[in-house]
């Protein structure tokens, strides 16, 4: 038996029908996947006033607070949800490393809070995130718990120290869309000005000597130039956790990695599996909506071989 999450929200009637809704198609479609729940999600965010919060308990120290109106959130609702497991596995698979956790497209801080746990053995964490709405909720996050990560409002980029403009859309229920860092011809409806930062600066600046470095990039289709800024940290040990999304054909991402001379690979239905060329990448692509987390270190490096042998006997 899944033990009950525990939620803090205003209690006015049409944020209880609306948690009541999903906890109760989260029941119903755990079988399944949780299949459709985001459109369930989509439909709470008509019902609910866009600032209700609900705040959930995801482990025993760690909060998270999100808005109820914010389908990409609000899944969090249900009972047994999983927010990114394969993403989960992995690192616990790597628990044993006393790593910098760079939480780089923080959105609200997700995965800041969880890997800055106890269940996460209390890993160091760097969150950067662009867009000012966004960071407000990820300072609130850490806030929420004792202010036990970093929290930096910066666009990732090749170069630090220069003005970047980002593209947001204000109007967008889907939190996902608001923080996309996109190029100026996909403009939407405002943006805003932020200082760039390099991850071989922000490793430069909080990572010990030799310390493990793990990097959860989700910049929105900048990921290269991102990488790109990392060729310092790449020559130590690391993990790096990347988004290559369906609707590039090219799997362009997954190409500059494994150029690069990395060990690539994925989780599909929680085996692990290589990944050894560009065409691998896209036969696990089966929705052009949807982004596919993948993962690279050093070959035979020391979290290859944890992760590997975690996988092996999993």
């Amino acid at each position: 038996m899944l033990p009950e999450r525990t939620l803090t929200f205003d209690r006015n009637p049409a944020n209880i029908l609306a948690v009541c809704l999903l906890k109760m198609y989260g029941v119903f479609s755990r079988p399944f996947g949780y299949k459709w729940l985001a459109w369930i999600g989509m439909w709470v965010g008509t019902v609910v006033k866009r600032n209700s919060t609900c705040i959930v308990r995801l482990n025993r120290d760690t909060l998270f607070r999100f808005y109820l109106a914010d389908y990409y959130w609000s899944k969090l609702v249900c009972q047994g949800f999983s927010y990114e497991p394969e993403i989960e596995r992995v690192l616990k698979a790597a628990d044993s490393l006393d790593y910098l956790f760079l939480d780089l497209g923080a959105n609200y801080g997700y995965w800041s809070v969880l890997v800055s746990s106890s269940a996460y053995s209390h890993k160091s964490v760097v969150a950067v995130e662009p867009v000012k709405s966004n960071f407000d909720s990820l300072c609130l996050n850490n806030k929420l718990n004792d202010c036990r990560f970093t929290a930096i409002r910066g666009a990732v980029c090749e170069q630090g120290g220069r003005q970047v403009r980002i593209n947001v859309n204000p109007g967008s229920l889907a939190n996902e869309a608001a923080s996309a860092l996109l190029k100026p011809e996909y403009a939407l409806s405002e943006s805003e000005s932020v200082e760039s930062v390099s991850i071989d600066q922000l490793v430069s600046r909080f990572a010990a000597q030799d310390q493990p470095v793990v990097i959860k990039l989700d910049v929105e289709g900048l990921e290269i130039e991102a990488i790109k800024g990392a060729q310092q940290t790449l020559r130590r040990e690391f993990l790096l956790i990347y988004e290559d999304h369906g609707n590039d054909p090219d799997s362009a991402v997954s190409q500059y990695v494994l150029d690069s001379g990395f060990s690539v690979f994925h989780l599909e239905y929680g085996k692990y599996t290589p990944v050894t060329e560009v065409r691998d990448v896209n036969s696990m692509k089966t929705r052009s909506n949807k982004g596919y987390n993948l993962f690279a270190c050093q070959e035979n490096s020391k979290t290859a071989t944890l992760i590997q042998r975690a996988f092996s006997t999993s």
